[in-house]
């Protein structure tokens, strides 16, 4: 597993490149979460996308 996001030293996503496995703090509920969707459309394209390709299914 790989950090590869943080706020205030504390991890916020870690990333699993050889199982193609992602977790990240998320919570839609939040009034502050302005991008949400942006987040989701963009995890679901790169877990979904041809990694000899480069192109999303």
């Amino acid at each position: 597993m790989q950090v590869i996001a943080t706020t205030d030293a504390m991890p916020m996503a870690v990333l699993h490149p050889e199982h193609r496995a992602v977790g990240f703090q998320f919570h839609p509920e939040s009034i502050l979460t302005t991008l949400g969707s942006t987040l989701l459309i963009q995890t679901l394209a790169f877990l979904t996308q041809d990694m000899t390709t480069g192109v999303s299914a």
